[in-house]
């Protein structure tokens, strides 16, 4: 499930953003609520699968459980 919902938020992401340039994304409140939202369930995904499967070795885990930290519990120091 976890890994499902891993794939679906990445593949969101790519839809949402394919062929916006920076500065159309930077501009959209809208479509950076909805990318962040995607890299919170990503990070809140991989947080449980590792909690589930304990022997699991993920590249970069630390670094996305952070970042979902960050984006939830201080969003005000992203920009």
């Amino acid at each position: 499930m976890y890994l499902q919902d891993i794939l679906s938020a990445v593949q969101d992401i790519q839809e949402f953003t394919r062929g916006v340039e920076f500065e159309a994304y930077a501009e959209s409140r809208l479509l950076i609520s909805a990318v962040e939202r995607q890299l919170s369930i990503i990070g809140e995904a991989v947080t449980q699968l590792l909690k589930l499967e304990t022997g699991l070795t993920l590249t970069n885990s630390r670094s996305i459980i952070g970042f979902r930290n960050i984006l939830i519990h201080n969003y005000a120091r992203v920009s």
